[in-house]
């Protein structure tokens, strides 16, 4: 009898603990769900010499289900960031970094850069905290520089809202001093703000006549339901700098650039880009969709390009920048890159490239 006793007496004592380890807010409860309403974008760089596919970069957040992939060109996004202490982890082809965050705050934005290095490390660059707060809703344009090298641009700024009520919007416009809409092309509302994105090239026809110097009110109109408000931003024109006062002085040469300028040979199923750079005498005659990337008799389609600042860029897939070689062991060798002047004849410069192995 005092065998059964004991034998009912175990078994309530294990159902209890069953039920507390499966109740979710109970001692053992696992952080696996664990959210909240902080925002993390990162962007990964590689240092002088490394070559890494960014799709085969892993980040999450410890002691979470939480994980993202950076994009082709290294972006990533962490919607649902828990407050208080995380800790963010990356991992690069099996070699495992950590960056601790301190005190998250609810509805906090986070920006991060890191670089990878030669041995799959990463290291933190910069990061940005910002726990912006208002009790009315406030503008601000980024950049807030547009630069008459802009319609040639193929990358976009953005209208950011925060105070109060900026997860309510519903809608904006945004328009240029004389009127002219620019077109919100995408929104994005997380962190401490609501976030409408354009493209540089419509942003900068919008003002007439841009000028090194001048300023301008760009105005948003934001509607919360059934009210509006208008919101403005001064930007600034920037860009085309007046000719030097000597006319005898000469210009640099036009010179190019290529990053990396080591290759690897598993970019095969990579989905990043080799950048093609122009500086110096006419970058900014370069013509549009006219650049062509050539070995031998092969060629890898361009991408994307255009006026970046002070330079011109250009884009190729590195999958396609690689099968230029074939079959071709580790070495050196030459690449061609062909621009096409306004007005003139087609520009060919040469580039020394060294193709490496995979990464052991």
């Amino acid at each position: 009898m005092n065998f059964i006793i004991c034998i009912v007496f175990c078994l309530s004592l294990f159902a209890i603990q069953c039920s507390q380890d499966s109740n979710p807010v109970g001692p053992g409860a696992s952080n696996e769900t664990q959210s909240g309403d902080a925002v993390l974008l990162g962007n990964f760089v590689t240092s002088g010499t490394s070559s890494v596919d960014f799709g085969l970069i892993q980040v999450s957040v410890r002691g979470t289900n939480i994980q993202a992939q950076p994009d082709p060109n290294g972006d990533f996004l962490i919607n649902g960031l828990p407050t208080g202490d995380q800790s963010v982890e990356v991992n690069v082809e099996n070699s495992l970094s950590s960056f601790d965050i301190a005190d998250i705050q609810s509805g906090e934005e986070i920006r991060m850069q890191l670089q990878i290095q030669e041995n799959n490390n990463v290291m933190l660059q910069h990061m940005d905290r910002n726990k912006k707060s208002a009790e009315t809703l406030q503008l601000e344009i980024r950049p807030k520089k547009w630069n008459i090298d802009w319609v040639n641009s193929t990358d976009e700024g953005n209208a950011r809202i925060y105070g109060t009520g900026f997860d309510t919007i519903t809608s904006v416009v945004i328009t240029g001093p004389t009127g002219i809409v620019i077109t919100v092309t995408r929104i994005e509302v997380g962190g401490v703000y609501y976030k409408a994105f354009f493209n540089q090239n419509e942003a900068i026809a919008a003002i007439l006549e841009p000028m090194r110097g001048d300023f301008h009110v760009i105005t948003v109109t934001v509607t919360q339901g059934s009210e509006t408000q208008v919101l403005t931003y001064t930007i600034e024109i920037v860009g085309a700098k007046p000719e030097p006062e000597d006319p005898e002085e000469p210009e640099e040469d036009l010179a190019m650039d290529i990053n990396p300028h080591k290759w690897n040979t598993n970019w095969v199923k990579s989905n990043g880009y080799v950048t093609v750079r122009f500086r110096g005498e006419r970058f900014d005659e370069i013509v549009p969709g006219a650049t062509s990337m050539t070995y031998n008799s092969g060629s890898a389609t361009l991408i994307s390009d255009g006026i970046h600042g002070s330079s011109y860029s250009a884009k190729f897939l590195k999958k396609e920048a690689i099968a230029l070689f074939g079959d071709l062991q580790e070495n050196t060798y030459s690449v061609d890159v062909t621009v096409q002047i306004d007005g003139g004849s087609p520009i060919t410069k040469s580039y020394t490239i060294e193709i490496v192995g995979p990464n052991k």
